[in-house]
């Protein structure tokens, strides 16, 4: 039988995300002595340092050169567009669902950019890949000076949702050899199973009998939880620490397409409601760079709101939407926001600001987390065959208080984890199953 452990210098993992994509490593030597010593890609975002980047791409006209990623593509975008040269680039955000919800998913099949425009998605996809790698590849040349070859010496991973069938995952593998990554050197890791390798080094708080606090590993023959909650897809699956420390999968990944963009299609609806599909059109035609910024801002509040009854959020509104709007439809914001249904939800602040009041706050959230609910609640009724004592969360959307809040409330016997760094816990453990696959036992 081969070795399920990699011989390779290095294991590099790609995390290519629906919202949020980067690529973290670790040296053979270093997993050999400390595990979780993995160097994670930094981004910079324009107002400090990311450890993800939006997946955003801006390629040339040519439909074959990748121009810009990330926060660079957003930015170079909206200089494009404000100098109206952009109509011939190709702008794609937040498109990996499209495998997901393809069907008839092949080597033709084609994505829209945000101007309609479309692409082959596998050469979108490959070129997203391509200057991940490449960019991962210029770190390590600014950093080792002895001769390594990357060519042999890489053990690559690619991460994918576990939801996904397998013409969706032999899609990305396609992509990845068309980027440039063998065959022989690349390996598949669903998302809540590369976050349950890296799961086995989080550290649990217990108390022992005398009162005392100690903390622990989780320890042979817990069986646990993981729900990866990520931008666009929500994977749970249940596994149990074995004695020698490895995981046995005791159900199968399921889950469904829940994650933090369910939320952020529910504020954009809001928008729309308050200022009219046709304004919030022309304010992203015109003002890409602030219509960008603003869904930025959601982002960051997002992940902040709280579930109780003080979880205002406001936010600035643009002036370039507040000219649109007040130029398109001639009216007051504050007396078209008393037209709508949730006029006792909104408050007109100083400075340009809308202040929401928790309850619809909460709103935003309601149908992905009650689908999360409804989904945990089957294994938590059901103790005596999956026998769960811990839950934990991973995933971006998961350092939303709103969603773990609503998984402790409404499963109280499950004690429930959120690590550190979330939303990095399926990069970084890709990069450790890269270095030993025989951690996960299935069947």
């Amino acid at each position: 039988m081969a070795s399920l452990k990699s011989h390779k210098l290095l294991v590099a993992a790609i995390d290519f995300g629906t919202t949020f994509s980067s690529w973290a490593y670790s040296f053979k030597h270093d997993y050999d002595k400390e595990p979780t010593q993995i160097i994670v890609k930094e981004w910079n975002s324009g107002i400090g340092i990311s450890s993800k980047a939006p997946t955003t791409a801006l390629i040339r006209p040519d439909g074959k050169t990748l121009h810009a990623f990330g926060y660079d593509a957003e930015d170079k975008y909206a200089s494009l567009a404000q100098n109206n040269e952009h109509k011939d680039w190709y702008y794609f955000r937040r498109f990996k669902m499209a495998l997901f919800k393809d069907m008839t998913l092949s080597r033709q099949t084609q994505i829209e950019d945000e101007s309609g425009k479309k692409m082959l998605a596998m050469k979108v996809i490959s070129l997203v890949i391509l200057y991940l790698k490449d960019d991962l590849q210029k770190e390590l040349a600014s950093k080792i000076t002895s001769a390594f070859s990357f060519e042999e010496e890489i053990q690559w991973v690619l991460t994918t949702p576990a939801i996904w069938n397998d013409k969706a995952r032999s899609f990305m593998r396609e992509a990845a050899i068309e980027a440039g990554i063998r065959n022989d050197q690349l390996l598949i890791a669903l998302e809540p199973e590369a976050a349950s390798v890296y799961c086995r080094h989080i550290p649990l708080e217990t108390k022992s009998s005398d009162g005392r606090t100690s903390i622990v590993p989780l320890c042979p023959g817990t069986r646990y939880i993981v729900v990866d909650a990520g931008g666009g897809t929500v994977d749970i699956t249940i596994h149990e620490v074995m004695e020698d420390g490895n995981l046995k999968e005791i159900h199968k990944a399921t889950g469904g397409a829940w994650g933090g963009q369910e939320v952020d299609e529910a504020f954009k609806q809001f928008l729309i409601n308050i200022f009219g599909n046709p304004v919030l059109q022309k304010f992203k035609l015109d003002a890409i760079d602030d219509y960008n910024g603003l869904f930025r801002d959601f982002e960051v509040k997002k992940r902040k709101s709280s579930p109780d009854g003080t979880a205002h959020l406001a936010f600035t509104l643009p002036v370039a939407l507040l000219e649109i709007f007040q130029s398109e439809t001639e009216e007051t914001l504050t007396d078209v926001i008393n037209q709508t249904p949730f006029a006792a939800n909104i408050k007109v602040l100083k400075g340009n600001k809308l202040g929401l009041d928790s309850s619809l706050v909460r709103s935003f959230y309601y149908p992905s987390v009650r689908s999360v609910l409804e989904h945990l609640q089957v294994f938590y009724d059901n103790y005596e065959t999956y026998g769960i004592s811990v839950a934990i969360l991973v995933g971006g959307f998961s350092e939303s208080p709103i969603l773990s809040c609503a998984i402790k409330d409404n499963f109280s016997s499950w004690k429930v984890l959120v690590p550190q760094d979330a939303g990095l816990v399926v990069l970084k453990g890709a990069v450790l199953y890269g270095h030993d696959q025989s951690t996960i036992v299935t069947g």
